[in-house]
């Protein structure tokens, strides 16, 4: 009985463990903690996902010819890291293996600032290996597991505010690539895949959330522009968006990256 006892407290202290994992106290005027829950970001993996369907098979997503580097500004850097894998992805989906090196060698220059340099090294020695042999599939494996670990690296550090500046740069690049070429190549019924409210109202929630002492100095602008971009996806009526708002899209994300080069 006693034993059973044992379990049962021990399971929910595990429980009580993870629920609040993602919550950061701070202290309210009269002294009292104050808790604020930040929210998960989905994966922006699932976006290039849902592109191996047949329907966006004609599309040629290509790479940006960005040239990340570091600011030695923990927000920036972390909205540029977002960025590079949202790049590793779309070279992926294209079969682009000869670009993942070089793609690479971003995350080594803005992994200082991060404090992950050790990640940025392993990958970049793991994905040699892979380049060499040619081996897409394991090579998703490896991006994929590496977006997963530096999102549970910050949430475990507490550092919440990068986790959400990387999700945000993640999304804004793919989300940009992909309403550039739907605008010019695409049919109106293919829009669907953009429109990611929840997305975005999740990172507003969290950069409202930052400390100020975390805000990156662009903070003020990127408000309105995620708030615009929640925006245009809720005024989708049929689950597709039009000419107009798949402009207004690419102007906004357009914008965003602006702010953290």
């Amino acid at each position: 009985m006693i034993r059973k006892f044992i379990l049962v407290a021990l399971t929910l202290i595990m429980i009580l463990t993870v629920t609040s994992c993602n919550k950061d106290k701070g202290k309210l005027p009269d002294g009292k903690e104050k808790v604020t829950e930040y929210a998960t970001i989905n994966s922006v993996k699932s976006l290039f996902l849902a592109l191996n369907s047949a329907e966006y098979s004609f599309l040629n997503l290509g790479l940006s010819k960005a040239d990340f580097k570091a600011k030695g500004e923990a927000a920036a850097d972390a909205f540029n890291w977002g960025m590079v894998n949202a790049d590793l992805l779309t070279a992926l989906a294209s079969n682009d293996v000869r670009s993942l090196q070089g793609i690479a060698l971003h995350l080594k220059t803005l992994s200082p600032t991060l404090a992950l340099s050790n990640v940025a090294d392993e990958f970049d020695q793991r994905s040699r290996q892979i380049v060499k042999e040619g081996n897409i599939r394991e090579m998703d494996k490896l991006v994929s597991g590496l977006i997963t670990t530096v999102d549970l690296k910050m949430m475990d550090a507490g550092r919440y505010d990068l986790y959400t500046y990387m999700s945000l740069g993640a999304w804004t690049q793919a989300v940009h690539r992909l309403a550039s070429l739907l605008e010019k190549h695409g049919e109106q019924t293919q829009t669907g895949i953009l429109i990611q409210t929840e997305n975005w109202e999740n990172l507003l929630h969290n950069l409202q959330l930052i400390d100020a002492t975390d805000y990156h100095p662009g903070m003020e602008k990127t408000l309105p522009l995620v708030k615009q971009l929640a925006a245009v996806s809720k005024q989708s009526v049929d689950g597709t968006l039009n000419k107009a708002q798949m402009s207004s899209i690419v102007a906004l994300t357009d914008s965003l990256i602006a702010v953290y080069k």
